[in-house]
């Protein structure tokens, strides 16, 4: 088990209006600064989201990534609207962190609407892939 420690380049944003409006947005430039790469012209640090779709290359090897045909990108984005209609209330949520994002998302989503947890006080729990565990520091041990 491990403390949550991703650094991801991926944005959420959730906003909801006194009068009932909600967006929910959510930008990606996939890894910390992306591809490391700056437009002078847009202002804007370009993404290296098809790094997602390569095989990986072991660092200093020389070898330039290539896409790998079928790969699936793990990246996810689940920005969500959830409406309560006969008690006129919403939900409005995003995530960040890759393979985490599904899984933290739902478990927010849970923790607010079933159980009825503040969700700035409620901490996420993730096992990703390999069966590790994965924690927000403020996770009772």
């Amino acid at each position: 088990a491990g403390a949550w420690g991703h650094r991801t380049g991926m944005s959420p944003v959730s906003v909801l209006k006194e009068d009932s409006g909600a967006v929910v947005a959510t930008s990606t430039i996939n890894t910390l600064f992306g591809a490391m790469v700056y437009s002078p012209r847009t202002g804007i640090i370009l993404n290296n989201e098809l790094l997602d779709l390569c095989e990986r290359c072991p660092r200093g090897s020389g070898t330039t990534p290539s896409p790998v045909p079928g790969k699936c990108s793990p990246s996810f984005m689940v920005p969500s609207v959830l409406i309560n209609k006969a008690q006129g209330s919403k939900l409005v949520i995003g995530g960040a962190g890759g393979e985490l994002i599904i899984s933290a998302v739902a478990q927010a989503i849970m923790n607010k609407l079933w159980l009825g947890f503040d969700l700035r006080a409620t901490p996420i729990l993730h096992v990703n892939s390999k069966g590790y565990v994965e924690y927000q520091s403020s996770f009772s041990q």
